[in-house]
């Protein structure tokens, strides 16, 4: 799944359309995995709050009624729900514009259940998650009744597991609120793993079947996400 995704975004001009809680999902999740690649961010609200964008040297915004400009100038468009394109004055070129949902059917095609109808869809929604959680914690709901799909461990909902085995590390005295197991990474130079007592960061570890590398190393050519769990 992981691989699905690095090609989805890999070295495409993208723009992400519309900046509210999904846009800010679609950047964090292609900033997991593309920490250099330079991405646009685009939304009408010129008062816009990018304060999640605070240090982000690889990042162009355009704010305003501009932003609908120079939308065939990117190869890959992430379009939130709230941005109408009707008055658009020219052609989109085709296959590029897409969405979080689009991409979520396109990899969970086969685990999604889909409802359809004029009301109570977020009524039976709700039922249903709530029915198959009394049998397994494998089930999560999202959308706008939801969580961004983006927001959810994309690389897996089919158990794909990674086997690390750490060489170095120490120990970081920092309280943390996060569950223990959880990842805290920026995905250039640290690799923190959440414990009872504060974090555990990784210096030196070897992705099964490859060579031992320092953390920097292993990050440039696997890159984690934040929304993974270490077991």
């Amino acid at each position: 799944m992981l691989n699905k995704l690095i090609e989805k975004f890999e070295n495409k001009r993208t723009l992400i359309l519309g900046f509210g809680r999904e846009g800010q999902s679609s950047y964090k999740l292609i900033r997991n995995l593309f920490p250099n690649q330079m991405l646009t961010i685009a939304d009408q609200n010129e008062n816009l709050n990018t304060t999640i964008l605070k240090g982000d040297t690889n990042i162009n915004v355009i704010l305003g009624n501009k932003c609908l400009d120079t939308l065939n100038d990117y190869e890959l468009i992430l379009k939130t729900p709230g941005i109408s394109l009707k008055d658009l004055k020219y052609s989109l070129s085709n296959n590029k514009l897409s969405s979080q949902t689009e991409i979520f059917l396109e990899l969970f095609s086969k685990q999604i259940i889909g409802i359809t109808g004029t009301k109570g869809k977020s009524t039976t929604s709700s039922l249903i998650f709530h029915i198959i959680k009394q049998y397994t914690d494998n089930v999560i709901i999202v959308g706008n009744i939801g969580q961004p799909p983006f927001n959810m461990e994309l690389s897996s909902p089919t158990s794909e597991k990674y086997t690390l085995k750490v060489f170095g590390s120490h120990i970081v005295n920092e309280e943390t609120l996060c569950v223990p197991g959880s990842i805290n990474t920026n995905g250039k130079t640290f690799l923190n793993v959440s414990c009872s007592d504060g974090w555990i960061s990784i210096d030196h570890l070897q992705l099964m079947g490859k060579k031992d590398m320092n953390i920097d190393q292993f990050l440039r050519g696997f890159p984690i996400m934040n929304q993974w769990k270490a077991l």
